[in-house]
């Protein structure tokens, strides 16, 4: 009974540790978008659209990014085009 009673106050302690550590993000670093399309603009710009209601624009042939927007939890854009003059996207829903 004595074994019992020592194997209880061991498994309480270990849980109540393992609920004081958090889990950490290791790979990769930087928050992750999962890319739908590539729409070339106009000169050298270029955006790409991403789940999350992200789009990305490059001024440089895509040596550098920014966010234009991003909204974690909302619609998805699962497309885009520009006719020389705007820029449109396709919103959709998630499919799961």
């Amino acid at each position: 009974m004595r074994t019992v009673a020592v194997m209880i106050v061991a498994m309480l302690a270990g849980s109540m540790q393992l609920a004081a550590q958090g889990w950490k993000q290791i790979y990769p670093a930087w928050p992750v978008d999962e890319y739908t399309s590539i729409t070339k603009g106009g000169g050298d710009t270029v955006y790409i659209t991403a789940a999350n209601f992200t789009l990305l624009r490059s001024t440089d042939r895509g040596v550098h990014w920014e966010y234009i927007f991003r909204t974690p939890g909302a619609y998805d854009i699962w497309s885009s085009g520009y006719d020389g003059t705007r820029l449109y996207l396709l919103p959709g829903g998630r499919p799961y």
